[in-house]
């Protein structure tokens, strides 16, 4: 594999490495546990559907940041 194109990059502190462990049964699938990354942090997906925050390192943008001129 040469060069392989990044599509997103998580960044995770000690906590929510942390609880990723804690709850990874609770939120896994066939073994497997889903993590959105969006631009207001980490979010689990819940095998009944559901979104739960995870966590973020980054502060959210602000409303301001996100108008379009």
């Amino acid at each position: 594999m040469k060069n392989p194109k990044v599509l997103a990059v998580a960044e995770f502190s000690r906590d929510m490495a942390e609880s990723l462990v804690k709850f990874f049964d609770q939120y896994d699938r066939q073994g497997v546990v889903e993590i959105e990354v969006t631009d207001h942090g980490l979010w689990w997906k819940n095998p009944n559907g559901t979104k739960q925050f995870l966590g973020s390192v980054r502060q959210f943008p602000s409303e301001e940041d996100s108008k379009i001129h």
